[in-house]
């Protein structure tokens, strides 16, 4: 019997297998999207052009708690939250998607410090379904302190990692001096 395995390791690989299928399932069910950055509202960390992996995440429950839950540093993209940005596909209705970091979650204390205009709250916490999301480089970053909570429905996924840049054929094609033997 040499040269086949032993039923019992087939069986650990077939699992294994499907366990990666599972894993793969969900993510699709969520959605994996890629992302350019546009602008520097979250340089250095980000840069104008740059591409980022996304996982799309929903609202659920009447919390509008995310699936998956973005913790505080993380970054997400968001839709922007006021309607003053329209789609440029009018026919869809879509707001331009934003990159930024999660400043505070729903219950975390509100940011006064770094968001004075958030508007206050009883128990000093942000609201269940809201979100303090801040650019990286607050000098030209639109976010929380300009558009103030967004909703859990406005957060539309988490970035899970940067993605190389994409290569154009011949674009970084640079021609060099050729080398000559000395006479």
């Amino acid at each position: 019997m040499s040269g086949s395995a032993p039923p019992r390791a087939i069986a650990g690989r077939v699992l294994a297998a499907l366990a990666v299928g599972a894993g793969i399932g969900g993510l699709l069910r969520y959605g994996l999207v890629t992302v350019t950055v546009r602008g520097a509202s979250m340089a250095p960390a980000f840069r104008d052009g740059d591409r980022v992996l996304v996982l799309r995440t929903r609202a659920i429950g009447a919390g509008g708690r995310l699936v998956p839950a973005p913790g505080r540093g993380r970054v997400v993209v968001a839709e922007r939250p006021d309607s003053e940005s329209p789609s440029p596909d009018p026919a869809r209705k879509l707001r331009p998607w934003l990159v930024k970091r999660v400043r505070a979650a729903p219950g975390d204390p509100v940011p006064h410090a770094s968001v004075p205009g958030l508007g206050g709250t009883p128990d000093g916490r942000v609201p269940a379904n809201r979100w303090v999301l801040l650019g990286d480089n607050p000098t030209v970053s639109v976010d929380s302190r300009d558009l103030g909570y967004f909703t859990s429905t406005s957060v539309r996924g988490l970035v899970l990692c940067p993605l190389p840049p994409v290569r154009t054929p011949g674009a970084d094609f640079v021609e060099r001096p050729r080398r000559t033997r000395g006479a």
